[in-house]
């Protein structure tokens, strides 16, 4: 049983970056559930991430090879029904884990993740991390 469920309303979404390829019987996703420093506000830091953050990853993304980068941000507006305790998601993927695994070795790549990490404290603190893997079940 869980102890605690979070949920976001959103009402912005983006597609920062899409190979436009088909989709891969073994996709892999990292998931980053974003909570805003305290010393931030929330819209402010949407706008780094759509404006500055997410153009800086598309631009590098011959080292990251990922496959696709969306972003869905939370409402700012105050009306809306839910605590929206995170400002944002990004769901980015690759075409396998052990592709990402290998392309992390490649030092091009790991430049990149040590400036995305950094570059991240203008938008994120105490995000949250998934690791999610696509499976094909079929036709039935």
């Amino acid at each position: 049983m869980c102890k605690r469920v979070s949920v976001m309303e959103s009402n912005v979404r983006y597609k920062a970056f899409d190979d436009n390829s088909p989709a891969k019987k073994n996709s892999f996703h990292l998931v980053f559930i974003s909570q805003e420093p305290s010393h931030i506000e929330r819209e402010q830091a949407q706008k780094h991430w759509i404006n500055e953050h997410a153009a800086f990853v598309v631009n590098h993304v011959k080292y990251s090879k990922m496959r696709r980068y969306r972003i869905s941000h939370a409402t700012l507006d105050k009306r809306n029904a839910f605590e929206n305790r995170y400002g944002g998601i990004a769901f980015v993927e690759f075409n396998s884990l052990s592709a990402f695994m290998r392309n992390m070795l490649n030092p091009n790549a790991v430049r990149l993740n040590n400036s995305i990490v950094l570059d991240e404290m203008n938008l994120s603190a105490d995000s949250r991390i998934m690791l999610m893997k696509e499976y094909d079940l079929g036709d039935g």
